[in-house]
């Protein structure tokens, strides 16, 4: 039976008995670092194999990549060319434009040139012309200069004769300020004269006014009346210059109407020349008597003529016209 005194024995006796060195192996190692040498080569192999994976799908790339590159290559040449073409038409372009820049730039020039020429032409033309207008208002001035001096020669025997006309002229003109004041009273009082002449016109043919409003005369009502009416009527509302205008109306009829019978009135204002104002008046007036009465009323206006303004409100039936005529104005 062999004798183990050392290591080195022991290392001899396993060198001469392999399989005391795999039993002793298996004693001594764990589990773990037995499979060790297995695990190594499972590894070694899974990772031999991911890298022919790694190989591949790198070749793979490059050459993608390469197919990209030349595409791209071919992208960016094609690219190069067409800017190129573009470039090399704007530069024709702008070639011509720039050339036809020039040619309306020179006719502009030209055009320009011809204008100042003209210009200067005319300019020539026009100072020839002030300065013979200069020369020709100076004559004159001389002329008229001559004649200022004769004139003042004579205004200084005028003047004279001037003091004593102008004492002449006051004189007159106080007269003449006294012959207008008095016209004016004058054509005041015409005025106050034709208005009255043509209501005492219109009085003589009241039957007739009343005739055309379709109604018979029965009597012509006295300011007192008015008056009294008014005295005796609601006139709350009603502004106190449209109730003196009532009361001063120029004619007031009472009629009876010729279909039904019953009491109508007739405002009637009455002016040599009749206009808006009257028929205004003779409206408002109308208004006021059959509120006051409360009977039917019309408005009516009489005169020598009618001014065109109150025509259409006549024709419409607004208010009735009555024509003085020159007979009724007449005086006896």
């Amino acid at each position: 039976m062999a004798v183990i005194h050392t290591i080195e024995d022991l290392v001899k006796i396993l060198d001469e008995r392999p399989e005391w060195h795999e039993a002793l192996r298996t004693r001594m190692l764990t589990r773990e670092l037995l499979e060790l040498p297995q695990v190594v080569a499972q590894f070694a192999a899974g990772t031999e194999h991911r890298l022919t994976a790694l190989e591949t799908t790198l070749a793979e790339f490059m050459a993608s990549a390469n197919q990209r590159l030349t595409a791209l290559e071919t992208t960016l040449a094609e690219f190069m060319a067409s800017t190129n073409q573009r470039l090399t038409a704007l530069e024709t372009t702008l070639a011509e434009f720039m050339a036809s820049t020039n040619q309306r730039l020179t006719a502009l020039e030209t055009t320009l040139a011809e204008f100042m020429a003209s210009t200067e032409r005319r300019l020539t033309a026009l100072e020839t012309t002030l300065a013979e207008f200069m020369a020709s208002t100076n004559r004159r001035l001389t002329a008229l200069e001559e004649g200022q001096a004769r004139i003042e020669n004579d205004v200084a025997a005028l003047k004279e004769g001037q003091a004593r006309i102008d004492n002449d002229i006051a004189a007159l003109k106080e007269g003449q300020i006294r012959l207008e004041q008095g016209q004016v009273r004058i054509e005041n009082d015409v005025s106050t004269l034709k208005a009255a002449h043509a209501r005492n016109g219109a009085l003589r043919i009241t039957r007739r006014i009343a005739r055309i409003a379709n109604c018979r005369q029965i009597r012509v009502l006295e300011g007192g009346e008015i008056l009294d009416w008014l005295n005796a009527a609601a006139t709350a509302g009603i502004p106190q210059n449209e109730l003196d205008s009532f009361e001063e109306a120029d004619i007031i009829i009472e009629a009876q109407h010729r279909d039904t019978g019953e009491i109508h009135y007739i405002a009637v204002e009455v002016s040599y020349t009749a206009g808006q104002w009257d028929v205004d008046r003779a409206i408002r007036n109308a208004g006021f008597l059959t509120r006051f009465t409360g009977r039917p009323a019309h408005a009516a206006v009489a005169g020598r003529r009618a001014r065109d303004t109150i025509m259409p409100l006549i024709a419409r039936g607004d208010v009735y016209w009555v024509e003085i005529g020159p007979e009724t104005l007449e005086t006896d």
